[in-house]
C-alpha cells in the first residue's frame, strides 16, 4: 500500500510540475530521477539525488520536496521538517502548483501515521483549500482535499469533496475507494449498496 502511494505521489507531484510556474520551474533531472527512484522503492539513492538537486537546481523546490517525501517514506522526522520548511520558504503564495505540492506532501505525512497526524492533514487541507481559489480545475484536487479533511477529522468536507470528485470523476478508482471507506466509516450502508 506504501509503495502505491508513493507511486500515486510521485505521478501527482510530476503532473502539478508540468503545470509550468516558471517561479518553482520544473523539476531539473536530478530531482526527475530522484522521483524515479523513490517510486521505485529506492529512498536511499533519491534522497542523495534530491540533495543533490537541492544544491544545484534553480530554483530547488522540486528537489526539497522530493526530499520531504523520502523524510515521510522512512520516517525521518527531522529530515521532514527541514525539507518542508525550504520548500515552504521556496514557494509563492500565489503559485497553485506550489500549494499542490506542499499540500500532497504534508497530506502522505499525514497519513503515514495511524490514526493519521491531524496536524499535517489541517496544513494539506490549508494548501488545498488554497489551491481551490487559485486554480480550481487542478486535476485530483477534491479528491486530495477530501482525503486531507477526513484525516483532519472533518468528515463533512471530506465527504462533500469526495462525492465531487466522484462526478467529475467517475471512473477514479481511487476516488470510489476513499468514498467507499468514507461511507463505511460512518456506517452508512445505504451509499455503500448505490455506489
Amino acid at each position: 500500500m506504501r509503495t502505491r502511494w508513493i507511486v500515486v505521489l510521485a505521478a501527482g507531484l510530476a503532473a502539478c510540475a508540468s503545470g509550468g510556474d516558471a517561479r518553482v520551474g520544473a523539476p531539473g533531472a536530478l530531482s526527475r530521477r530522484g522521483e524515479a527512484a523513490l517510486a521505485e522503492g529506492r529512498a536511499d539513492e533519491a534522497k542523495a539525488l534530491f540533495l543533490q538537486a537541492a544544491a544545484s537546481e534553480d530554483p530547488p523546490f522540486w528537489a526539497w520536496i522530493g526530499l520531504g517525501r523520502v523524510a515521510t517514506t522512512v520516517g525521518d522526522d527531522a529530515l521532514f521538517d527541514r525539507s518542508v520548511a525550504e520548500a515552504m520558504r521556496l514557494a509563492p503564495a500565489d503559485s497553485p502548483a506550489a500549494s499542490d505540492a506542499l499540500g500532497k506532501t504534508f497530506l502522505a505525512a499525514a497519513r503515514r501515521l495511524r490514526p493519521p497526524d491531524r496536524r499535517q492533514a489541517a496544513l494539506a487541507l490549508s494548501y488545498f483549500q488554497r489551491v481551490a481559489k487559485q486554480a480550481p480545475e487542478t486535476p485530483a484536487l477534491r479528491y486530495h482535499t477530501g482525503l486531507a479533511a477526513w484525516a483532519a477529522g472533518d468528515e463533512e468536507l471530506a465527504l462533500a469533496a469526495l462525492e465531487a470528485d466522484r462526478l467529475r470523476r467517475p471512473d477514479d478508482g481511487a476516488t470510489l475507494r476513499a468514498l467507499l471507506d468514507l461511507y463505511r466509516s460512518r456506517g452508512d450502508r445505504r451509499s455503500v449498496a448505490r455506489t
